[in-house]
């Protein structure tokens, strides 16, 4: 019996189309148009999104850092992305294709400073529905591999993001940054300081926070000298994607529980 594989919904794309762009499409070049697309969403975010943890917080129904939210959004879908362009492909060694491709286009990622998107791309091949896929991996170059392996750990959590804070610090801009720190640190600061004690305003707590709200405007002062390129732009725009639920049906249809390699070529 055959599984049914899940499709993608392409408003004005066919798969076959868009899947032959992306391929046929130069790295530096898609990198280029996510960049571009991940900065006009950057630079609507308002410094008062960021105070008090608007983020999380709804004004008559409505969220109060509505461009906070939708630059992290932007980051949920390319990892959601990332993983169905891989898994859309039912040939082993187009799957692995696909795959160094993204490791490529998240080096350039790197070159323009674009951290979101970067953070989205590695998001995305780090999914249990891509690292299972063991015969896919195989095929991947050592250099692949070790390229991968250094952006990973370059954009790793561990003691608090710490390589990463190092990079961004001698990025000079045009620069995204990844939005997940700047927000973890305003969090941190908001909860463990209070606004005022013994009836004095506490200035330290201001003055940890306004550091932080002036990189931000720093980095949304310099844009990026790129146009629009369609129809890619509208294409990366769009990010359409599976769930994480299809992605894990297919990814078991592309390389079945204990299955030999002979059986998925």
């Amino acid at each position: 019996r055959h599984e049914q594989v899940p499709k993608l919904n392409f408003s004005e794309f066919t798969a076959c189309s868009m899947e032959d762009l992306f391929i046929q499409m130069d790295d530096k070049v898609i990198a280029e148009q996510l960049t571009l697309i991940d900065f006009e969403i950057f630079q609507k975010i308002r410094v008062t999104e960021l105070l008090g943890q608007a983020w999380s917080k709804k004004k008559n129904n409505f969220f109060t850092a509505q461009n906070v939210l939708d630059h992290i959004s932007r980051l949920n879908h390319v990892s959601y992305w990332v993983p169905s362009l891989i898994l859309l492909n039912e040939k082993l060694k187009e799957r692995t294709k696909v795959m160094g491709k993204f490791i490529n286009i998240g080096q350039e990622l790197l070159k323009l400073n674009n951290y979101n998107t970067l953070m989205g791309t590695i998001a995305g091949l780090n999914m249990a529905c891509i690292s299972r896929l063991k015969y896919t991996l195989s095929l991947l170059s050592d250099n692949q591999l070790d390229t991968f392996e250094s952006t990973n750990n370059l954009m790793s959590p561990t003691k608090s993001y710490s390589l990463y804070r190092t990079k961004i610090k001698s990025c000079t801009p045009p620069c995204i940054p990844y939005l997940g720190v700047f927000v973890t640190d305003l969090t941190f600061i908001d909860e463990g300081n209070k606004e005022d004690s013994k009836g004095y305003i506490n200035f330290g707590k201001r003055q940890l926070i306004a550091k932080i709200l002036q990189s931000v405007i720093q980095y949304q002062d310099i844009p990026y000298e790129i146009k629009p390129l369609e129809p890619l732009y509208t294409f990366l725009k769009e990010l359409p994607a599976l769930d994480s639920d299809a992605l894990y049906k297919l990814s078991l249809i592309r390389e079945p529980r204990k299955a030999e390699i002979t059986s998925i070529i």
